[in-house]
């Protein structure tokens, strides 16, 4: 088939669209002149492309830790795509035969791959088992390859794209909106001299940023509402709405609850609010599948007590009992729970008719009438959620993670008793050096008499019951 001389494209001149890749010395010119493109660019279209890269910041986006925008960028954003590839073999170090021998197009072509290798884009992009594909006419970056591998999240706005890492919610890479596609920027090294300067004046506001966090997640995801009462000074220049945690996102979702009633007992012990959690589908390392919870009415003092069985509710009440009585010199007037068998036991009856405390119990299948105890349920399992979900941790260390959990809510203000903590009452001080995120690795240093001198002296210790 003979191409006429008006529309060949070595005579009237190639179009936009054609891919100039093919042609080993049309992608030399190719990128020659996309550098030139770079090195001319004015100093009016540095300060927008910073300009863009600020609103970025106002999204929730650290946009001075972003790469700047670099034109013609080869790497499209594929949200379809189920590997990277790339069709510069050169690119890739460590080039190895691959497992896949063809990858189907868009169009349903197979297109043979000559092998897979690494490839580092920036400094926190490193790609892994990159196939090389050299019919392709871009480079193609795999949403779900990256998001598993570097453990983020992307986030697409209209004219741009965020990659965040989902513990530090640290921005680790962008892209730009051009046509219809997403593309990656890569880090411009014309550029980035102006980056660091630009990123000097964030520095102390991510400090506070990175401080904020470390509390959180060492008071067991506590709201960020009363971090900021503790903790005014790291608000000063930071809005409490601004931070969300996906981990109290997965933990703490639950339906709207009743609002609460208006009368509250003046004095500590007066009524004390009770409720049975259980049976847990996994056993507590302790072989526990329930728990009772003891709240103060007046102080909103937790406690919590891990059961195997839930006939054992009496005998715990009355130690419960004994140890106001003994610890505080107060007596319990009132006992507020539902109407379950274990509340209704002939033994405990007996127990409070004996002691003259008034049992206060809720309608059929109404618990939210007994909606101080249930709450304190919700808050002390979306900490134990938390917890594990942080720590990467089995279901069966959740009695463990619930006596932390206890111990941590009783420290942190409560906004029904105007931001004062529940422990007032016992201590004046408030240590909160103390606290250590739940579940972290130690190094147990062994007894002299059981190494020599050529093993190792500690051995790492994965387990810690409680957050101290």
């Amino acid at each position: 088939m003979v191409t006429p001389k008006n529309r060949c494209y070595e005579l009237v001149g190639y179009p936009e669209w054609w891919d100039q890749n093919r042609d080993p010395r049309k992608r030399n010119f190719k990128r020659t002149s996309s550098t030139a493109v770079v090195e001319t660019k004015t100093e009016d279209d540095v300060t927008g492309q910073h300009s863009a890269l600020a609103v970025a910041a106002g999204n929730g986006g650290k946009a001075l830790n972003m790469s700047t925008l670099v034109i013609n960028s080869a790497w499209i954003i594929d949200s379809g795509a189920t590997d990277h590839m790339t069709f510069d073999s050169r690119e890739v170090s460590t080039l190895k035969q691959s497992s896949q021998k063809f990858v189907t197009t868009a169009n349903g072509t197979p297109a043979p791959i000559i092998g897979e290798g690494h490839l580092p884009l920036t400094d926190n992009m490193n790609l892994d088992s990159v196939l090389v594909v050299p019919s392709l006419d871009y480079n193609m970056l795999s949403v779900s390859q990256i998001t598993t591998a570097l453990f983020c999240v992307v986030i697409f706005w209209p004219n741009f794209c965020v990659f965040k890492d989902i513990r530090t919610r640290q921005t680790i890479g962008c892209g730009v909106k051009r046509g219809k596609l997403y593309y990656l920027d890569l880090v411009s090294k014309s550029l980035d001299k102006l980056r660091q300067a630009l990123m000097v004046n964030d520095s102390e506001g991510e400090m506070r940023k990175s401080k904020i966090w470390l509390w959180h997640r060492r008071l067991g995801h506590a709201s960020f509402g009363y971090l900021k009462k503790l903790f005014p000074s790291l608000f000063t220049k930071c809005d409490v709405s601004s931070f969300q945690c996906e981990v109290c996102e997965l933990a703490k979702s639950h339906r709207v609850s009743f609002p609460l009633a208006l009368n509250k007992s003046p004095d500590p012990f007066m009524i004390i609010h009770s409720d049975v959690w259980g049976p847990s589908k996994v056993n507590s390392l302790g072989g526990s599948r329930w728990f009772v919870t003891f709240i103060d009415d007046c102080t909103r003092m937790t406690w919590v007590q891990l059961m195997k069985y839930k006939s054992e509710v009496n005998v715990l009440f009355q130690q419960f009992c004994k140890m106001i009585h003994t610890q505080y010199n107060a007596r319990i007037q009132v006992l507020r729970s539902d109407n379950g068998g274990k509340y209704l036991s002939a033994e405990l009856q007996q127990y409070l008719k004996a002691h003259g405390i008034i049992h206060q119990t809720t309608c059929s299948n109404t618990p939210q009438q007994n909606g101080v105890a249930e709450r304190k349920n919700c808050h002390l399992l979306e900490v134990v959620c938390a917890s594990l979900i942080e720590a990467h941790l089995p279901l069966s260390y959740w009695g463990e993670a619930l006596i932390s959990a206890a111990y941590l809510i009783n420290w942190v203000p409560s906004r029904t008793i105007d931001y004062q903590t529940p422990s007032r009452l016992s201590l004046r001080r408030l240590l909160l050096q103390s606290f250590r995120i739940y579940l972290l690795m130690f190094l147990v240093v062994s007894p002299s008499y059981i190494f020599i001198s050529i093993s190792a002296t500690s051995y790492p210790l994965e387990r810690c019951d409680v957050s101290l």
